[in-house]
């Protein structure tokens, strides 16, 4: 047996998934605003220069594989005061939000401060008081050769004030 790396066949199936996944709408997102906002300006001064790589591809699909697994329906893209934002779910008053990454299982919720971050903007944009949080951490707790996926789930209550 002969055995040999095809790599035109994994660059086409790169673009196969870029292509599927859909595409963000053009401008300022909430979550540039909360991550890193350096990095987000730059991307908007040098849209052009935007590149993703291929283990950017494979954990943004990651990503988006739970959420059509978690999500009720389709999520629904929303601009108020010019910054897009994605909701996934409303319960009520409450905002429901679906997290996959790279973090350890074993950061306490104030540690996630990107994501909580990213909860209480959606509660201001969408003026309620109340949202949810479900992490899917995709190596657990960091453990050699015991890496397991673990869900979280936190509920997080803003004051007026925190909004």
């Amino acid at each position: 047996m002969r055995v040999r790396q095809n790599r035109q066949a994994e660059h086409d199936l790169m673009e196969r998934i870029r292509q599927n996944r859909g595409h963000r709408s053009e401008g300022l997102h909430l979550s540039g605003l909360t991550d890193c906002l350096r990095k987000t300006r730059y991307f908007l001064e040098h849209p052009d220069e935007i590149v993703e790589t291929d283990d950017q591809t494979l954990t943004y699909s990651m990503g988006k594989g739970f959420h059509n697994l978690f999500e009720l329906k389709s999520e629904t893209e929303l601009n108020k005061y010019g910054i897009w934002y994605t909701i996934d779910e409303h319960e009520g008053d409450r905002i429901i939000d679906f997290k996959t990454g790279r973090t350890s299982s074993r950061k306490g919720p104030l540690e996630l401060v990107i994501q909580m971050d990213q909860v209480g903007s959606y509660c201001a944009l969408e003026e309620v008081p109340e949202g949810r949080l479900h992490i899917v951490h995709l190596v657990g707790d960091y453990k050699p050769m015991s890496a397991k996926a673990v869900h979280r789930c936190y509920d997080l209550s803003f004051e007026d004030w925190e909004l």
